[in-house]
């Protein structure tokens, strides 16, 4: 064994002896390693909190831009069904109540229960102003007070209309 030391010991013994002895100190490097330490954790947990504090506002602000379209798309119906009223019945029509709606332009603006929608601004057949404001429910469902989606149509400025920024 002299010059060889513990390779030439460990080379010298059986095959199963080696694995015998190789598990063993395998085993032993594990004793009293049960778990994580509590300066672990507390470093996953702060880094959760980082990433938690990041997420939930993008998160926020993604759910209010999707609820906005929801508006925007109950605004391109209504839009197009004064275009139709108007050309049936030579002007356009304000309204400010879900019945009103229905019952006129025959649009359930009741599918939309985060919003309160109203046709204001008539002018004939030349310009008509459509807004959607956040009702109560909206704003229990996280949507800001008072926040309004506007679609303005003036036939003589532009005929394919504008929505103007909104606060929402």
């Amino acid at each position: 064994m002299h010059g060889h030391g513990f390779w030439y010991a460990i080379c010298s013994i059986s095959r199963g002896a080696r694995i015998q002895l190789i598990m063993r100190t395998r085993r032993n490097s594990m004793i009293g390693r049960n778990g994580f330490t509590f300066t672990e954790l507390m470093v996953v947990v702060i880094i959760v909190g980082i990433l938690a504090a990041v997420a939930v506002p993008i998160y926020k602000r993604y759910i209010n831009q999707a609820r906005a379209a929801e508006a925007r798309a109950m605004i391109t119906a209504i839009v197009a069904a004064e275009k139709a009223y108007a050309e049936r019945n030579g002007a356009f029509v304000a309204l400010s109540t879900d019945q009103g709606f229905l019952d006129t332009l025959k649009i359930d603006v009741q599918e939309s229960d985060l919003f309160n929608y109203k046709v204001d601004g008539v002018n004939g057949r030349d310009q008509f102003t459509v807004t959607a404001t956040v009702n109560t429910q909206g704003v229990q469902e996280g949507l800001p007070s008072g926040g309004t989606v506007v679609y303005s149509y003036d036939r003589t400025r532009d005929p394919r209309g504008q929505w103007p920024p909104g606060n929402l």
